[in-house]
């Protein structure tokens, strides 16, 4: 009976486990998505750029978007640590 119970309550333990892994992969992978459109866009500013200030202002949105991204994950993985 006892060894039913140890039993019971380790598999539901490591269902949640599981679960965490799960919603941790997909945010991993929601970050990298957005790391991505961030960088297709930042190319594309680049290569439009015919002059040296498009190609600071290119740079300048290129940080403020990688920035936003960081402070947007850390956010994510503090509210995932809280869990």
């Amino acid at each position: 009976m006892k060894l039913l119970i140890i039993t019971l309550s380790l598999s539901s333990v490591f269902a949640l486990a599981g679960e965490k892994w799960k919603q941790r992969r997909d945010m991993r992978v929601q970050m990298i998505g957005k790391r991505i459109a961030m960088l297709q866009k930042a190319q594309s500013c680049f290569q439009a750029a015919n002059e040296r200030e498009q190609f600071k202002e290119c740079k300048q949105t290129l940080r403020a978007e990688r920035e936003a991204i960081k402070e947007e994950a850390q956010a994510l993985r503090a509210n995932f640590k809280k869990r």
